[in-house]
């Protein structure tokens, strides 16, 4: 269940992987995780709430910093730890649980490198899971803002798992028709709110996509209002198509 002051901060396509990526974890038993790319490390508290240990990582000083914060406050020093590292900075570790990478991979020249790392970081039987930004048609002005290099196709994500130590168990294609009717609309919107950071280098997009949240953050209560009117809404259309391939994530 989403807590509600969450939906205050947080946008529709955030929850809504969020909520899915929930209800998949419910198949597995995880005591340890890592996360790569926290952003502002809302899924590391809910798995910390569940009974979770675990550590992540950010490429962003002040994300860390005011995660750390957090954690301070929350007072969950002894159950989550995080990090200012680059993935490719990490040391084997095969005590995790679970990796998570949610639109990780997208930001990475070399992937493959990065999807190897990613199961060195793995117990033997242990999950990762990853979400990246789908169909390179649908690849837009919120791809750039973001600093992605690439968006997936279907067929590119399963090898790119099967030839670097994985074995795909499910795929959810989420986010049609709602979410990507949004991002279409965002697509335009960003032409007139985030002409200055199309300017930065790559790197630095990439650095703040994880807490960049122009709308989320200028217009909290409005993103709270129609968080609760769509958020179900976007539940009940996605649903019978999560197992196709026509989703925008």
């Amino acid at each position: 269940m989403i807590r509600k002051d969450a939906l205050q901060v947080f946008g529709p396509k955030y929850l809504t992987r969020k909520m899915l990526v929930l209800s998949v974890l419910g198949e597995y038993k995880i005591t340890r995780f890592l996360e790569v790319g926290f952003g502002r490390g809302d899924f590391m508290f809910t798995l910390a709430r569940m009974g979770c240990v675990g550590k992540g990582i950010d490429l962003s000083y002040k994300t860390v910093k005011d995660v750390q914060d957090t954690i301070d406050q929350k007072g969950l020093q002894g159950r989550l730890g995080v990090q200012q590292r680059d993935l490719f900075e990490m040391e084997r570790d095969e005590e995790n649980d679970a990796v998570f990478a949610f639109e990780v991979l997208e930001h990475i020249e070399e992937d493959e490198q990065a999807v190897r790392r990613l199961a060195s970081l793995l117990r033997t039987g242990g999950i990762l899971v990853l979400s990246v930004p789908a169909h390179e048609r649908f690849r837009g002005l919120t791809d750039e803002l973001a600093g992605h290099l690439r968006r997936y196709e279907r067929r590119q994500i399963i090898h790119l798992l099967d030839e670097n130590g994985f074995k795909v168990r499910k795929i959810l294609s989420y986010g049609f028709p709602i979410l990507l009717l949004i991002k279409r609309v965002r697509d335009v919107l960003d032409k007139y709110c985030s002409n200055s950071l199309l300017k930065r280098t790559i790197r630095h997009r990439t650095t703040v996509s994880g807490t960049y949240r122009p709308y989320e953050t200028r217009f909290p209560t409005l993103v709270s209002v129609i968080n609760r009117f769509l958020l179900p809404i976007i539940d009940l259309t996605q649903g019978p198509f999560l197992g196709s391939d026509i989703g925008e994530g």
